[in-house]
């Protein structure tokens, strides 16, 4: 289903729109210049099926094409979300991670009208809830590298802006 937005309106403006019309058990949200492997959600479908997790958390290659097959399929955890944030490093790329509908829903975990660093409020407001995480080490993204994205082209001012819209968020 398309939704059509005024100009100039951030990521999480659409992101939310999505949410709000979303339908499936789980949500993935994926950049629009990247892709997902062929077969992925097949072998995350069935990780589901076994642990039920409220976060699944992914692997990921770079610059390769959607039919490359998917790499090295397996669980590296399982288990409360907060002891995953005690054992492991985390990535604020929301792409790396899957999430039961329900568990935005019960949280009320919305994105914020900022135009840079959404990703890593969004993160941070989903993992502070209690719930099951699975990580799984299944290679199934492929990160486009896009050099003229706002990422790699951010400023100081822009790295600043990111900041302070992060603190503000969590504060």
């Amino acid at each position: 289903q398309v939704v059509h937005h005024g100009s100039n309106m951030s990521t999480g403006a659409a992101r939310n729109a999505g949410m709000a019309l979303a339908q499936g058990e789980y949500v993935h949200f994926v950049d629009a210049d990247d892709m997902i492997l062929k077969d992925s959600y097949r072998y995350i479908v069935d990780q589901l099926m076994q642990y039920q997790a409220d976060v699944i958390y992914i692997d990921f290659v770079r610059d390769v094409d959607y039919m490359t097959p998917v790499h090295s399929m397996g669980v590296d955890y399982c288990g409360p979300i907060k002891q995953f944030l005690k054992d492991h490093p985390v990535s604020v790329l929301v792409w790396r991670k899957i999430i039961k509908r329900s568990f935005i829903e019960r949280n009320e975990i919305r994105w914020e009208n900022i135009n840079y660093g959404d990703d890593t409020a969004y993160t941070w407001n989903m993992l502070r809830n209690e719930g099951t995480l699975l990580y799984s080490t299944a290679k199934i993204y492929s990160y486009r590298t896009n050099e003229n994205s706002t990422v790699r082209t951010r400023s100081l001012d822009g790295l600043k802006r990111s900041v302070r819209n992060m603190l503000v968020t969590n504060i």
